[in-house]
């Protein structure tokens, strides 16, 4: 049985993803709510990916999310794996929108992360188109952008309480 490794696969969108893999996949995974931080625990989530067939990066760390899907890709890159980044559509709010109801977002710490790991895709993707196929480059790489999900989510990194639509 395949494998999948989701982070932050407790609650929210994560949970989702979770019991939509449960029925044919074997999930691993973790979140904070579980005491498996991945700003505490890297190196040991890192291992724990390795041994996948599928990584969904959907929990929100600063930093630490776009770091941890550009060294799963690195690992993975000749291999036959699936990433699975799940992104924001932040990313395409115009810059210099500042009447955008959103536009702040994009500009703080959460947007800017977002965006690192958009462009990232993007690269990695371009890079494959050019050349990848004869270089032997067979990890799969999507970024699932969401704009709204209909939750009351509060983060410990953002303490704003995130838009619940009616």
């Amino acid at each position: 049985m395949k494998r999948v490794f989701i982070t932050g696969y407790s609650r929210g969108i994560g949970l989702g993803i979770r019991n939509e893999f449960a029925a044919d996949y074997k999930i691993v995974g973790g979140s904070r709510s579980e005491n498996c931080d991945i700003s505490k625990n890297y190196d040991h989530v890192l291992r724990a990916i390795m041994s996948c067939d599928i990584f969904v990066n959907n929990a929100y760390v600063p930093n630490v999310q776009s770091q941890l899907l550009t060294d799963v890709y690195e690992k993975w890159k000749y291999e036959d794996k699936i990433i699975v980044n799940i992104g924001s559509e932040l990313v395409n709010i115009p810059i210099g929108k500042p009447d955008h109801p959103h536009a702040e977002i994009r500009n703080e710490t959460y947007g800017r992360n977002k965006i690192i790991q958009d462009d990232f895709i993007k690269e990695r993707n371009y890079e494959y188109c050019r050349k990848g196929y004869r270089e032997g480059i067979r990890c799969k790489l999507t970024n699932l952008k969401l704009f709204y999900v209909l939750n009351a989510f509060t983060s410990k990194y953002d303490k704003r309480l995130f838009l619940k639509l009616s």
